[in-house]
């Protein structure tokens, strides 16, 4: 059996569950990119029409305000690099995030 296509299914079946539930784009499944958090956030930050980069840390845990919906995302990313916002926030086109090693994991004397 195939579990690579069950996987993806499965992801697929979970993001239709979760726009039919709340209407949020975001899903609650582990990603490259992190995941939702259900913890409280380090800070917020304001996504709006002039935003153009989102600076973050590995493992920081972010509420992302965009429309006036507030969504708590940890950003446990399989490495540092940046991607698109809108990989996990549908419509955040034009947005990237830059995410930078935590010093917590940064090696040091």
């Amino acid at each position: 059996m195939n579990t690579t296509l069950i996987s993806r299914s499965a992801i697929a079946g979970l993001l239709v569950l979760g726009l039919a539930a709340g209407g949020q784009a975001l899903a609650a499944v582990k990603m490259p990119y992190g995941s939702m958090a259900n913890g409280s956030a380090s800070r917020t930050i304001v996504i709006d029409n002039g935003t153009r980069h989102v600076n973050v840390e590995r493992f920081e845990t972010v509420t992302l305000r965009i429309n006036g919906q507030d969504t708590n995302w940890t950003f446990g990313t399989l490495r540092t690099g940046s991607f698109p916002l809108s990989e996990i926030v549908p419509g955040a086109d034009g947005v990237r995030v830059y995410v930078r090693e935590s010093p917590l994991y940064q090696g040091g004397n």
